[in-house]
């Protein structure tokens, strides 16, 4: 599968997702309320939103992400830097 990086927070309360030592999990759950979001960062399911809800406009928000030689490098710039040369 892709790897891919998040910042650890729910975009409804900003709740921390993810504990340490947490594992492995098929979905990111928000304790607060409950929003779910898929590994892919799409949020899947949002209780007691209106219908007009957009659920595509709350996915997680992406961290930059680089593999280099089998290392991973992630970088929350808005830029990142070139690490690959």
């Amino acid at each position: 599968g892709d790897l891919r990086a998040f910042h650890n927070s729910c975009r409804h309360r900003g709740s921390i997702l993810c504990k340490p030592g947490e594992g492995r999990v098929a979905r990111l759950v928000c304790p607060y309320h409950s929003w779910t979001y898929g590994l892919d960062g799409r949020l899947l399911a949002a209780g007691r939103m209106p219908e007009i809800f957009d659920k595509g406009e709350h996915s997680l928000k992406p961290i930059h992400l680089e593999r280099v030689a089998g290392a991973v490098f992630i970088c929350l710039a808005e830029t990142p830097p070139d690490i690959a040369t």
